[in-house]
C-alpha cells in the first residue's frame, strides 16, 4: 500500500498510567501538576533503499504538563511519515542536572544529586524507557523511578489491651543516618528498553525533622509519607559507618490517671526482613519500602 505523503500531524505526547507518578507532591493524589517539566530526546530513522539516514528532532526538548490528557512543547514538530522514530525522556526536564552521552545509546549521568530534607521539595527522578514508535501515534512516555521511595508508619499493637488505656501519644520520632548524596550511572539499556544504571559516590546524610505529638490508635498513620531517598546500602560501612535508624519516645495514658514514658532508640532499618521474610540491606531504585512501628 503506497505511504500518502502528503499527511501532516503533530508529534504529542503523553504519558505511561493515566498522569501519574510516585513523586512527593503538594497535592493529595501525589500526581504531576501544571508545569511540571519533562525532558524528550527524539531520533528519526528514514531509510531510502540501501541508505539510513538518521536525524535527531528533540534534544532535552522541554515538554510540560498542562493536564490529564496534554503535554505541550513549542515549536512543535510534525511527523514524516516515511520515517521510523525512537523518544527517550528524563524527568524532570533541566539544563543543569544531567548529562547525556555523545553517542547514539542516549544514556544519562546526574553527576550529583542531594535530596531535600523536607518531601515538598523533594523532586521524583524518573527515566523513561526508549520508545520505538511509527509516525501519526501519542508517544506514550513509559517512566521509572531512580529514586527509592521510604514511608514509616506508626499504630498501637493489635495485640495491645486498650481496655484501660486513655491513649498513646507519638511524643516524637527521628529518623536518621539516611545518606543524602550520590551520582547517577547509566550505563546502557536492557532487552526490554529499559534503562540500565546505578548510584555511587553516596554520602553525606539528611536533617530529616523530628515529627512530635501523633496520637496513635490501631489504625496505620503514616509518620514520614513519600520520602525520596537515594538508593543506598543501609548497613553503615567505611566512609558511612552508621545505619539508617529511627529514635522514637511515647507516653501511654491511662483511664486512672496515670501515665507512662518509653524511650526506644536504635531502631535499625538495616537486616529487618520483608513479607517473603527476605533481609532488606538496601534500598533500590523503583522500590517502595514502607516500615510499620507497632506499639
Amino acid at each position: 500500500m503506497p505511504t500518502d505523503v502528503t499527511r501532516t500531524s503533530n508529534i504529542r505526547f503523553s504519558n505511561y498510567v493515566s498522569h501519574m507518578t510516585r513523586g512527593s507532591k503538594t497535592n493529595a493524589a501525589g500526581s504531576f501538576v501544571k508545569g511540571d517539566t519533562r525532558a524528550v530526546w527524539g531520533k528519526q530513522t528514514t531509510s531510502i533503499g540501501e541508505y539510513n539516514f538518521v536525524d535527531f528532532v528533540f534534544n532535552n526538548q522541554p515538554v510540560e504538563y498542562v493536564d490529564a490528557n496534554t503535554w505541550t512543547y513549542s515549536p512543535e514538530k510534525a511527523w514524516n511519515f516515511t520515517s521510523t522514530y525512537m523518544f527517550y525522556g528524563v524527568f524532570p526536564y533541566s539544563q543543569t542536572l544531567y548529562t547525556m552521552s555523545s553517542d547514539t545509546n542516549f544514556c544519562v549521568t546526574i553527576p550529583t544529586y542531594t535530596t531535600p530534607d523536607l518531601p515538598d521539595d523533594q523532586k521524583d527522578l524518573m527515566i523513561s524507557e526508549q520508545r520505538y514508535i511509527i509516525p501519526d501515534n501519542t508517544v506514550d512516555m513509559v517512566f521509572h523511578h531512580i529514586l527509592s521511595n521510604v514511608n514509616v508508619i506508626a499504630k498501637i499493637g493489635s495485640a495491645v489491651d486498650t481496655s484501660k488505656i486513655q491513649s498513646v501519644t507519638l511524643k516524637q520520632i527521628k529518623f536518621y543516618n539516611v545518606q543524602s548524596t550520590g551520582k547517577y550511572t547509566q550505563t546502557g539499556w536492557d532487552s526490554v528498553n529499559c534503562a540500565v544504571g546505578a548510584w555511587s559516590d553516596v554520602n553525606g546524610y539528611m536533617n530529616i525533622p523530628t515529627v512530635t505529638d501523633k496520637v496513635l490508635t490501631k489504625d496505620a498513620d503514616t509518620i514520614y509519607k513519600d520520602y525520596l531517598m537515594i538508593p543506598q546500602n543501609l548497613f553503615g560501612s567505611g566512609a558511612s559507618p552508621k545505619d539508617a535508624s529511627i529514635d522514637a519516645v511515647f507516653r501511654i495514658v491511662y483511664k486512672d490517671g496515670t501515665s507512662s514514658t518509653h524511650v526506644k532508640t536504635g531502631l535499625r532499618l538495616a537486616g529487618i526482613t520483608d513479607d517473603n521474610n527476605v533481609m532488606i540491606k538496601e534500598w533500590k531504585p523503583n522500590f517502595r519500602y514502607n516500615y510499620t512501628l507497632a506499639f
